[in-house]
């Protein structure tokens, strides 16, 4: 039944199970009702009553006659009138209800059947003989007539002895057919014994189904009873108007009211008692009545003690089967120490980063008031190294003064960079771009670190193909991170060791910068902290060698602005790659440079 209509509920579905097997049981034993009592009413008719009295007329007529031929027969002339006196009423008596009995046969058409007639003309002689002998009866001297009545008497009860014989074998003309019936009725009635037994097997089973579906239900209820009552999201109902109908403890709790039953007293309209905004409430109702949804919309509700609490509300409209709303209802989840702990971050991020933003302006600021004095001392020891106007007179200030110059340009690449990484990270770093012949850029870096490298025993090699396209950077920038890159693989790669710079084309169509050296490596423990501000290798020969470890930080910026990116991959006394990925879109067809 179920699969054919679908949309039945269970309990609607256990309803007509037991309606289906009730009406079945009633219509059944009301059917065995009707057929018994037909059966037995057309057994009735087959035999009546009245053939039953009349066989006991008839017995009682053998019976009596049988007693007045024994008084006759011992009793003296006085009471032997007597005796025919009452022989006579009685064989009246029989003569009248035999007449009825053939009245009924006739009227039954089996007068052929029971042959009375004869029967009826022998009582009324025998009566008329009666009569005559009882007149004679007073009479002396007539014995002999006495005999004579006896045996007629005899003849008489002999005439109703086989009427009686005849109408026995008649009722049993008559019950024979019924003995068929009776067996057939037996059999049906056992028939409709056993379907009114299985139906009372299926109706005892649906019961039991039925119980077994309710204690399902029941420990169903209690289980959504548990989570209901247990979650920690308030949960409620509202009506069509906003009227609060139903809540869980949860809520009470999270709205600081006593229980249930405190919050449910005391809250009536949502909108007015709940809602911190009362035109939130009134947009919500409108949202959920058009059959929209709400889903973690965080607002606050005001609690007991009109304090207030963050929380996120998620609601639907409920629908019966029409289409029709009944009901809203909803969740609305504790989110207060997660919004007060968004907002302290929030604030802290924004102080923090207005201290970042004052800080990289300050030193974008402090440019011209650094490199200045700086730029004067670089230049006025060079030209006391040289001795441009003449001798120091001495051969340690020539000394002193290289130290000077030396330390001057250092100190002035040092700001440099921290310069240019404030101004990037202020935004104020603006790229100057253009097409770029990478391979003319790549001897261009090599040659101004070629004197270090020698100085250092290293040899310095390119790998770049002819047929490279250009790419649209700023040549300053990109420079400077080859400069960094190389300078680093040179300063880091023992006497004897190679640094090679390689660039050709990725699978992207994106040009892959590399600077690759066989120096002593960086451990994978150190390659966050290298990548870091300020951030250098933890090794004894990293130690000896001056740097600020901003190299690869303003690396990495710069190639973040170009939209690339970069990698550093390294094992310790094997050697160290850095690799500078620029994106597709910005390379171009070589174009021939004069």
């Amino acid at each position: 039944m179920r699969d054919l209509y679908p949309d039945i509920k269970k309990t609607d579905y256990w309803i007509l199970t037991f309606v289906g097997i009730a009406t079945a049981l009633t219509v059944i034993v009301g059917s065995l009702l009707y057929y018994t009592e037909e059966t037995l009413t057309e057994f009735e008719a087959a035999f009546p009553k009245e053939y039953l009295l009349h066989a006991r007329l008839l017995d009682e007529a053998v019976i009596h006659i049988a007693d007045s031929i024994v008084d006759l027969n011992q009793t003296s002339a006085e009471e032997k009138s007597k005796s025919f006196d009452r022989l006579a009423g009685k064989l009246t008596q029989v003569h009248l209800k035999i007449r009825e009995f053939l009245d009924l046969a006739d009227s039954k058409d089996v007068s052929g059947v029971v042959q009375g007639d004869r029967l009826m003309a022998l009582l009324e002689e025998d009566m008329l003989y009666l009569d005559n002998v009882i007149d004679m009866a007073s009479e002396e001297g007539h014995q002999i007539t006495y005999v004579k009545a006896v045996r007629r008497l005899y003849l008489v009860r002999e005439y109703i002895q086989g009427y009686r014989d005849q109408f026995d074998f008649f009722a049993l003309g008559l019950v024979a057919p019924q003995r068929d019936k009776v067996g057939e009725m037996r059999a049906e009635v056992f028939a409709a014994i056993v379907v009114v037994f299985l139906c009372v097997v299926a109706l005892l089973y649906a019961v039991y189904r039925r119980y077994r579906f309710g204690q399902a239900l029941y420990k169903s209820e209690q289980q959504y009873r548990r989570l209901y009552e247990g979650v920690s999201e308030g949960v409620y109902l509202f009506d069509l108007r906003g009227n609060l109908l139903k809540c869980n403890p949860a809520l009470a709790r999270l709205l600081k009211y006593k229980d249930n039953e405190d919050l449910l007293k005391s809250v009536i309209n949502a909108a007015e008692d709940v809602y911190m905004d009362k035109s939130i409430a009134e947009n919500h109702l409108e949202v959920l009545l058009s059959g929209q949804s709400l889903k973690n919309e965080i607002h606050r509700w005001r609690c007991k003690d009109d304090t207030l609490i963050w929380g996120a509300i998620s609601a639907r409209t409920v629908f019966d089967d029409s289409g029709d709303p009944l009901h809203i209802e909803g969740t609305f989840t504790d989110m207060n120490d997660r919004i007060v702990a968004e907002l302290g971050l929030r604030k802290a991020k924004e102080v923090a980063e207005f201290a970042n933003r004052a800080k990289s302006e300050f030193l974008a600021n402090m440019s011209h008031e650094l490199r200045t004095p700086l730029n004067a001392v670089i230049g006025f020891s060079e030209i006391l190294t040289t001795e441009a106007f003449g001798s120091l007179g001495h051969e340690n200030y020539k000394e002193y003064a290289a130290d000077i110059h030396s330390a001057g340009g250092h100190l002035l690449k040092v700001i440099n960079d921290i310069l240019d990484v404030a101004k990037i990270e202020a935004g104020q770093m603006q790229l100057y771009e253009r097409d770029v012949n990478i391979k003319d850029l790549v001897r261009s870096s090599i040659r101004m670190l070629a004197v270090r490298a020698m100085s250092a025993e290293v040899e310095l090699l390119e790998d770049v193909a002819d047929d490279l396209p250009t790419v649209f950077v700023d040549e300053t920038r990109v420079k400077q991170i080859l400069v960094n890159l190389i300078s680093n693989a040179v300063k880091f790669t023992k006497a004897g060791g190679r640094v090679v710079v390689r660039v050709d084309l990725n699978n992207s169509g994106g040009l892959s910068l590399k600077v690759v050296d066989t120096g002593i490596g960086i451990s994978e423990k150190d390659l966050h902290h290298v990548l870091s501000r300020f951030g250098q290798a933890q090794s004894t020969y990293a130690r000896t060698n001056e740097g600020t470890g901003l190299g690869l930080t303003l690396v990495q910026l710069i190639v973040d602005l170009h939209g690339g990116t970069f990698d550093l991959q390294s094992v310790v006394d094997v050697g160290t790659t850095c690799i500078v990925e620029f994106p597709a879109e910005r390379t171009t067809a070589l174009e021939n440079v004069s």
